[in-house]
């Protein structure tokens, strides 16, 4: 990632940390669809499939693993797969936390440290030793 890059990822962090948790407009996934569209990255409109930003929330509430499931296809479509240790800044982490064993996903934010949401924090800045990393995904405009 360039200078310029990281500078406005430092930018674009420090306007959504502290944000509230809210489905569907402050969650893992829309918290990567705002970061990446402030990057000035083209994403696709339609999530994949049937499932849209429209009935997002609503699948979610009926089937939060399959839904992240198809978030996870659809982030493929626009992103590279990357190896765990050729992580930077920016890119998309599809992590699972130690203790709970939950999939969510985040950003990249550097030093060890990804921005993401949860129900109890909002969206926070998160040291990666807490977390598995099942997968790392860069997009192909970065």
């Amino acid at each position: 990632m360039s200078k310029n890059k990281s500078v406005k990822m430092a930018n674009i962090t420090s306007k959504h940390v502290g944000k509230d948790y809210s489905l569907g407009s402050v969650d893992c996934f829309t918290l990567i669809i705002d970061t990446l569209k402030e990057m000035d990255i083209a994403i696709p409109d339609i999530i994949y499939g049937d499932l849209t930003m429209d009935n997002y929330s609503d699948r979610f509430i009926k089937d939060p693993v399959g839904t992240k499931k198809i978030m996870v296809e659809w982030l493929k479509t626009f992103t590279i797969k990357l190896d765990k240790k050729d992580i930077l800044p920016g890119d998309i982490l599809v992590l699972e936390d130690k203790t709970v064993k939950i999939m969510f996903a985040g950003i990249y934010t550097g030093n060890s440290r990804v921005m993401s949401v949860s129900v109890e924090n909002g969206v926070s800045i998160y040291k990666l030793e807490h977390f598995n990393i099942l997968e790392v995904y860069r997009c192909q405009q970065q």
